[in-house]
């Protein structure tokens, strides 16, 4: 049966032997105000849920595998206020068949620092990717905006395939890109061609994509959006980079003690399924650089 309610806040979470923190099969949930580093896989996990009706904000996520991975978690999901450095992957929400509810769809990346996520000292996942900020792979609907994404060798928004699952619908907007391999990047990463699929990229600060142009080729008007028959993007992105080593998890530098909940020790308790509608969206800013 599916879990129903969870909350895990002002949590340090280091070098475990696979993950920091982590909800499965499970909604109804958030993790606040947590520091998590040193994961071979990813230093927070939500997967297989649908919908998840969860909650990542005022997270600290660095010298990981990946940042945030969300493995089918679809629905009702918002990720913001956060810290994404010094990962080999920053954020991943993406579809595949070792789990179930694929394809992964409807979560919002929002207001987010996601910066220089190309570490080498940090611990990799067997077949990761290297060098993103944000790789939507294979998901649909998602919605990604007011980020700060700076510094990735990779892209620092990708949106591509994975596991035969191909992106659909994913709206990019609102965000500023500084200094990445690619800043933007629509691209297949299994061979052949990608039809674009209603995704689209718009009103972005950014000086580079793949392909180019691609607010005019992929915009999100109507009249540029294209029908999932139509339009097509070659595989190859050329700032692609292969995953070095990474270091052995347990030799990640344990992380400094971090800030403590506030009045701790007499702070009624907050449910654990506390709505995440109270999220005002529309009031998020793109974090200063």
């Amino acid at each position: 049966s599916v879990l129903v309610g969870y909350r895990a806040s002002y949590l340090t979470a280091y070098n475990n032997g696979q993950y920091g923190l982590y909800a499965f099969f499970a909604r109804k949930g958030r993790f606040d105000h947590d520091y998590v580093s040193g994961h071979p896989d990813s230093g927070i996990y939500i997967g297989q849920c649908q919908p998840c009706d969860a909650l990542v904000t005022d997270v600290v996520a660095e010298h990981n595998a990946i940042g945030y991975e969300g493995t089918n978690a679809s629905g009702n999901l918002i990720i913001t206020k956060s810290r994404w450095s010094h990962n080999r992957v920053g954020l991943t929400p993406n579809s595949q068949k070792m789990e179930r509810l694929a394809p992964q769809r409807d979560v919002m990346i929002a207001g987010n620092t996601i910066t220089e996520n190309n570490e080498i000292q940090a611990p990799s996942t067997a077949g990761g990717a290297f060098g993103f900020g944000i790789a939507i792979a294979g998901g649909s609907h998602d919605i990604v905006t007011k980020n700060l994404v700076t510094g990735n060798l990779a892209a620092g928004i990708a949106v591509t395939d994975l596991n035969d699952f191909a992106p659909t619908n994913n709206v990019i907007t609102a965000n500023r890109l500084i200094g990445n391999g690619t800043d933007l990047a629509y691209f297949a990463a299994s061979g052949g061609f990608l039809t674009t699929k209603g995704n689209c990229f718009a009103g972005n600060v950014f000086t580079s994509s793949f392909p180019r142009s691609i607010e005019t080729t992929m915009g999100c008007s109507p009249s540029t959006v294209k029908a999932p028959s139509t339009g097509s993007v070659v595989r190859g992105l050329p700032s692609l980079t292969a995953q070095p080593p990474g270091l052995d998890y347990t030799k990640v530098v344990p992380p400094s003690p971090q800030p403590t909940m506030a009045n701790a020790a007499t702070a009624p308790a907050v449910p654990a399924d506390s709505p995440v509608s109270t999220v005002n969206v529309a009031a998020i800013t793109v974090p200063v650089r």
